[in-house]
C-alpha cells in the first residue's frame, strides 16, 4: 500500500507542497479560468453569429434589432465588431456584412467543441503541470 501511495504523490501535486507548486497551480488556474472565458465568449457570439445567419441579416436594409434577433440583450452582438456590425439608428440594428459571411461560418464551425475534448485538454495542462514540477527544479538549479 505505501508503494501504492509514492507512486500516487508523483502524479498528484498538492499546491501546499511548497512554491513552486504553489505558483504552477496559480497558472494551472489562471489558463483554466482564461479558457473557460473564451468559451463562454465563443458561444454567446457564436449564438448571434448564428441567429444573423439564420435570419440573412447581411446588409443594413436585412438587420436585425436585439428584439427582433429573440436575444436579451446585445453582449453577443457588441463584442466581436469585426464580424457583427451595428447600423447609426436610434436603436441599433445589427447584420454580418456580406464580405464577412465565409469568415462568419467558419467562426460557428470552430467554435463546436465536444465536452469530452474540453476534459482531454484540462488533463493535458495537468500533466504539464506535473512534468513542469519535477522538471523545473533540475533546469532551476543549473542557473
Amino acid at each position: 500500500m505505501e508503494q501504492i501511495k509514492e507512486s500516487l504523490s508523483v502524479l498528484w501535486i498538492s499546491p501546499a507542497r511548497d512554491d513552486l507548486a504553489r505558483l504552477l497551480w496559480c497558472a494551472f488556474a489562471a489558463v483554466l479560468l482564461c479558457a473557460a472565458y473564451l468559451i463562454y465568449r465563443r458561444a454567446t457570439v457564436g449564438k448571434a453569429i448564428a441567429l444573423l445567419t439564420q435570419k440573412e441579416c447581411f446588409s443594413e436594409e436585412s438587420a436585425k434589432t436585439v428584439e427582433e434577433l429573440g436575444l436579451k440583450n446585445a453582449a453577443g452582438l457588441s463584442v466581436d465588431a469585426r464580424l457583427v456590425k451595428k447600423t447609426a439608428d436610434e436603436t441599433p440594428r445589427y447584420y454580418i456584412p456580406e464580405e464577412l459571411k465565409k469568415k462568419a461560418e467558419y467562426m460557428q464551425k470552430a467554435g463546436r467543441a465536444k465536452w469530452w475534448q474540453a476534459g482531454l485538454s484540462i488533463l493535458a495542462m495537468y500533466l504539464v503541470l506535473v512534468i513542469l514540477y519535477h522538471v523545473l527544479p533540475g533546469f532551476l538549479g543549473k542557473f
